[in-house]
């Protein structure tokens, strides 16, 4: 059977011209090599960090009273995910979404390269537009932060811990995953946090604590929060993707899908262009590297 793709694009209203008539010229080309059906094309409007203070207007899915903070790029790919998993305005439902943002551009045969490697979380590579122009992967260290994915052999396919969304597939069953394992609760300040299960359980001392009347505290090292059941009114769908505290929208949810068995794959063959004022690509990663004498990683293998 011919697999199904939906095509998300996270997209600002100041993209210049060149961008689109790139990116839809490599989806089309792509369409008609007949490798897979082209389902529905969503795209939100605004793609800035929270903390960036973006206040774009006019989230393609945002409802009036759901302005400012929904515009949000992790609100905009929580709606996308929930229009692909329902089927969208057609009701047909894709078997895989296609992940691509606003400043990149992906090279021809991509989606259809990556459908044939069979893994149900799979990036193409793509490069920070700043000095030293690492690539946007990264594996996980010891106190729980990211690193820089720095040396890698061109061409490989392996695991790694988080990707950009900038060109990345998704199969559904990721989605659904962790739909099934994890439960939503809402915090104090009525923002929405996914748990997984297996961390669900009583803690009679931070009971006590809560019934003093405090929604936060620190027990024995451990920041302890007050959670409740979304509220009626919350119409919030499940948040697949979070920003926060300087956190990227992806990096949250690559956290959950590996919880739930699906670590995110890189394919170095598939190197993308990342646009700003112009294009930076592999080879300003490689001279960067070369400039720099960086020193890989030593526990990390392919």
């Amino acid at each position: 059977m011919t697999p199904r793709v939906d095509i998300a694009i996270a997209c600002s209203a100041h993209q210049i011209p060149n961008w689109w008539a790139s990116l839809f010229a490599h989806i089309l080309r792509d369409i008609q090599r007949g490798t897979f059906e082209f389902g529905q094309l969503f795209a939100v409007q605004s793609a800035m960090p929270d903390f960036n203070k973006n206040n774009s207007v006019g989230g393609v899915f945002a409802s009036p009273e759901q302005k400012g903070r929904n515009e949000k790029t992790d609100a905009n790919r929580t709606a996308i995910s929930g229009y692909f998993l329902e089927g969208g305005e057609s009701g047909v439902k894709a078997d895989w979404i296609f992940w691509n943002d606003d400043d990149t551009v992906f090279p021809d045969g991509a989606i259809s390269h990556m459908l044939r490697l069979d893994k149900p979380f799979v990036a193409g590579l793509y490069f920070n537009t700043n000095p030293p122009y690492n690539p946007i992967a990264y594996k996980r260290i010891d106190n729980g932060g990211y690193q820089h994915l720095w040396d890698y052999a061109p061409g490989s396919v392996f695991e790694v811990d988080c990707v950009g969304m900038g060109c990345t597939l998704i199969h559904r069953s990721v989605y659904e995953k962790i739909l099934e394992e994890y439960v939503v609760f809402q915090r104090p300040n009525a923002s929405l946090i996914p748990i997984h299960k297996s961390k669900i359980f009583n803690n009679a001392e931070a009971r006590a604590v809560m019934a003093l009347g405090e929604k936060e505290s620190v027990i024995d090292g451990y920041f302890v929060q007050q959670l409740v059941e979304p509220s009626v009114e919350s119409n919030h769908l499940f948040p697949f993707y979070l920003m926060e505290h300087g956190r990227t929208e992806d990096m949250h949810f690559c956290e959950l899908a590996a919880s739930v068995g699906f670590k995110p794959w890189v394919d170095t063959s598939i190197v993308c262009e990342h646009w700003k004022h112009g294009a930076k690509t592999y080879e300003d990663y490689r001279q960067e590297f070369v400039k720099r004498e960086i020193k890989p990683m030593e526990d990390f293998e392919i």
